[in-house]
């Protein structure tokens, strides 16, 4: 009889201890996952809750293409295009009023991207005809890896205006080189300077989709200009480079491209030493150059 009993305690026990090792590997295997979760989260430049406790920015709508293999290995070393740079800017050259170069660690008030402004349209635009508004270039031959349809920037206060301006932007990434084990791509962040009030407005400005090859010269996406000539004087393209987790000056153009966007530089704007050379980056720091070997991610 006591043999019996010891025989069922014993089988409770391991029964039991089988039963407390399962629910200690779950447990243990769900903290892992969060743990990795937090810091995927932590690490992640794009993810909303990061930048919005940081920047105040926040993607609303995004989507994003991870590059295969092969695609990667098809892309150019970044370094050609000191030797061979691109002839294409980002507009038609008539609809281009002033702009500035990246402005680097090095100057008074540093910039992680150049910026293009436009002419004021001289009739008002239809939203409804997406395609009348001044077109957007895709730079150099790449695949598209990021298209934001909606990406909330930080409210902006604009001294002339004596008002804040909310900034509901949309945007487009061709990855198109990479620097040592690093895809190298060409930011577009596209800027009106207003809040439609819609999450999907911008959808039809938007030409491509992530995971498409574009061409030199491809229309990416036209230009939203707001009927406020106020607000169109605002609205701009903030363009540079991301390499890892670096932003990087844009400096992969031709002397001629650099010459003919400085013609439009405003002095008063810039607020730097005068004049600022022709350039796509102004005084950088050893990791804002696209043509030093790219940092460990």
């Amino acid at each position: 009889m006591n043999q019996c009993r010891e025989r069922t305690f014993l089988h409770h026990s391991f029964h039991n201890s089988e039963v407390r090792l399962v629910l200690f590997r779950v447990a243990l295997s769900v903290l892992v996952a969060c743990v990795a979760s937090m810091a995927l989260a932590q690490d992640d430049p794009f993810n909303p809750k990061l930048r919005k406790k940081n920047a105040g920015d926040e993607p609303v709508r995004a989507k994003v293409h991870k590059l295969t293999r092969d695609e990667f290995a098809s892309l150019p070393d970044v370094r050609t295009f000191r030797e061979q740079p691109s002839d294409q800017f980002l507009i038609d050259w008539k609809f281009l009023r002033t702009g500035h170069p990246y402005m680097g660690t090095g100057t008074l008030k540093p910039h992680t991207g150049a910026h293009l402004n436009f002419t004021l349209p001289d009739r008002l635009l239809d939203p409804k005809q997406p395609g009348s508004y001044p077109q957007i270039y895709a730079v150099a031959n790449g695949i598209v890896t990021r298209v934001d349809e909606a990406f909330r920037l930080r409210p902006v206060y604009f001294e002339q205006l004596g008002t804040t301006r909310a900034n509901l932007r949309y945007g487009v990434d061709i990855t198109f080189a990479r620097n040592g084990d690093q895809p190298v791509s060409f930011h577009y962040s596209i800027e009106p300077m207003v809040d439609p009030g819609d999450e999907n407005f911008y959808r039809p400005f938007l030409k491509v989709q992530v995971g498409q090859p574009v061409r030199k010269g491809d229309v990416i996406a036209t230009m939203y200009l707001p009927p406020d000539p106020r607000d169109a004087g605002n609205s701009h393209i903030h363009f540079n480079l991301n390499c890892g987790r670096n932003f990087q000056s844009p400096s992969i153009f031709s002397q001629s491209v650099e010459r003919q966007f400085a013609a439009t530089w405003d002095s008063s704007r810039l607020r730097e030493d005068w004049p600022i050379p022709a350039c796509m980056g102004y005084k950088l720091g050893s990791t804002e150059d696209p043509f030093v070997a790219a940092a460990p991610d």
